[in-house]
């Protein structure tokens, strides 16, 4: 799911899981997203497209882990 990587990098949200080259490209950065339930429910196909909707989910909640983050490391 690209949303996801472009979420996770843009926003420099951890990811634990490192990418082997066995596993699906994709799994860290939505394993990151999902630790942080910020990937909508309405999403249960990771192979399919996404709504403008659930795109805006995403982001919103992403930006707030990473304001999170700051304020907790500030």
């Amino acid at each position: 799911m690209e949303t996801a990587k472009i979420l996770v990098e843009a926003l420099h949200i951890n990811k634990d899981a490192p990418l082997a080259a066995s596993t699906i490209w994709y799994k860290p950065y939505v394993a990151s997203l999902l630790e942080h339930e910020a990937v909508p429910s309405s999403i249960n196909n990771y192979a399919k497209e996404i709504t403008r909707g659930e795109m805006a989910a995403m982001i919103a909640k992403a930006i707030e882990i990473r304001l999170d983050n700051y304020m907790r490391d500030n």
